[in-house]
This record gives structure tokens, sequence and C-alpha cells, in this order.
């Protein structure tokens, strides 16, 4: 005997005779929205919003690639490590303050390469993209699309570049304070130590003043290690000694960028076979609106 169906008597059509209007669902056209705006350049506005949101939703990429990456912590980690190798200790107040000026201003350059990058591309790309939108809005949604991967692009570039910089400027700023402070309480000043080496009776003022210079000689883990090779009497353990601790180094800083590039590649990854197994997330909205008079059929 063949199955059959009496969609009459099914528990939905049931319930929505009993709802009433014979069952007919109605919604509101004012529950739809579009993006076509009624007043003249409308579609041009339109058109901008479209290009903003091309960069809205790389911002939490942008976030995560720029601001808090692995490869970025490193950075700055041998970035610290390189300047405090290399680091003067016996500069004086003025050479430091100098080389916090020097980063600050360089500093100046790219926050205006940043800027007028992006300017460039809303000047010469959005708004004439904007453009084609009023009056094509296929082609203009293409082209904007096209426009904002590429503006995303040189924005995350210079960003990540500023950001670095200004990493480091602070970096910088704070180990060169602290230190001018310490030295403050701990260091005697020159004149202090010429008056006591004058008084003390025991050195003539030449001498007392290639003592005042030897204090003053630069310094720095760099100079000693260095002096320390250059101090080896053997040509040959003198060469072994300082490839050994050169190619380390380079060998060091190599392996650190290969394991954060690897893990931020592998949670890249991750997140990427997420979103294509599940889908992209996207937020749906609908407003009824009882009162409507012009029910759809």
């Amino acid at each position: 005997m063949p199955l059959t169906l009496d969609l009459n008597r099914l528990g939905s059509r049931i319930v929505r005779q009993t709802v009433g209007n014979g069952g007919v669902r109605r919604f509101a056209a004012s529950a739809i929205t579009t993006n076509d705006d009624d007043g003249e350049g409308g579609g041009f506005w339109s058109g901008l919003k479209q290009f903003g949101g091309f960069l809205l939703s790389g911002v939490k990429w942008v976030a995560s690639w720029v601001g808090f990456g692995l490869t970025t912590l490193l950075d700055w980690i041998v970035t610290t490590v390189q300047f405090v190798w290399n680091f003067n200790w016996n500069a004086t107040d003025k050479e430091l303050d100098q080389t916090v000026a020097s980063a600050f201003n360089a500093l100046g350059g790219s926050l205006g390469g940043t800027i007028g990058n992006s300017l460039g591309y809303l000047a010469c790309g959005a708004i004439p993209a904007a453009a084609i939108f009023y009056f094509n809005e296929p082609m203009g949604v293409h082209v904007l699309k096209n426009v904002g991967e590429e503006a995303l692009d040189e924005l995350c570039s210079n960003v990540a570049n500023l950001i670095r910089q200004v990493g480091n400027l602070l970096i910088r700023t704070a180990v060169i304070s602290t230190y001018k402070n310490l030295r403050t309480l701990l260091r005697k000043p020159d004149s202090v130590v010429r008056r006591e080496l004058v008084n003390g009776g025991k050195l003539s003022a030449e001498q007392v003043d290639k003592a005042v210079a030897a204090r003053n000689k630069p310094w720095s883990f760099a100079i000693a290690f260095d002096d320390f090779i250059e101090g080896i009497p053997n040509e040959f353990l003198r060469n072994f000694t300082e490839e050994l601790f050169e190619e380390f180094g380079e060998a060091c800083i190599e392996a650190g960028y290969v394991v954060a590039n690897s893990a931020e590649s592998f949670i890249a990854s991750q997140r990427m076979s997420n979103d294509g197994f599940f889908g992209a997330d996207r937020t749906i909205e609908i407003t009824l609106n009882r009162d409507a008079d012009s029910p759809t059929p």
C-alpha cells in the first residue's frame, strides 16, 4: 500500500490554522534593509562604506598579526639584547640624550609615511572606486574589494613597522633613563674624582688627566668581547673562539624566528581550517513589524 500524506493534518499546518490569517506568515517590508540611499550621491557614500567595510573586516587579523604576534615579541627581545650588548656604558648624558632624540626623529618619518600611504589610497583608490560604485555597483564592489585588500596589506606593513619602532623607542628610553639615574647615584662626577686625585698629592696633573680619560673611555659588552678575542695569543684558538660565538648568536636568532614563524603559521592554518569547515561567522538580524499594512502573500 503506498504511503500517503494529508497536508491538512500535519501538525505545522494545524498550528498555522489555529494562529489565524489562513496560516500565512507575514514579514514587514521594513524588516529588510538595503545599502541603497534615495538621496543624491547615496551610491557614492555606499561605496565608501564598502571600502571601510573591507578595512574593518581585517581589524582583528591586523591586531593579532601586528600587535601581539610571536615574531613581534621576538623582534623586541632581539633588539633589546643587541642594544644592551652594544650600549656604551661610559657615554655622557648628552650622548645618551642624543641617542633617544635620534630614535624619536626617525619615528617621525615612519609616522608620516604611514599617514601619507593611507591618504594616498583614500584619495587615489577609495574615492575613484566609490565613484565607479555610484554608476556601476557590481564593478564598484569588485574594484573596492581589490583596493581595500591592497590598502589593508600596505596599512598592516606600515603599522607593524611603526609599532616596532615605538616599542624599540620606549625600551631604549626606559633603559637609558634608568641607567642615567643609577649612574648619578653610584658614580662620582669627574670633577669630584679629579679633586680627590689632586688632593692626594701622588699624581701629577698629566696623570690625573689620563686617569679621568681612562675612566670615560667607551666601554660595552661588545668592546670587552672584542678585547677578549684579541687577547688570545694563539691565532688558531682566536679564530675558533671568534667564529664559535658569532655563529652561535646568528644561529640562535635564526632558529628563534623559525620557531616563532612556524608557531604562527600553525595557529593561522588551524583557524583557516576551522573557518573552512564551519563556515564564516555571520550575524543576521530580522525585525518583525506586526503593524505592516502590506503583507507578503
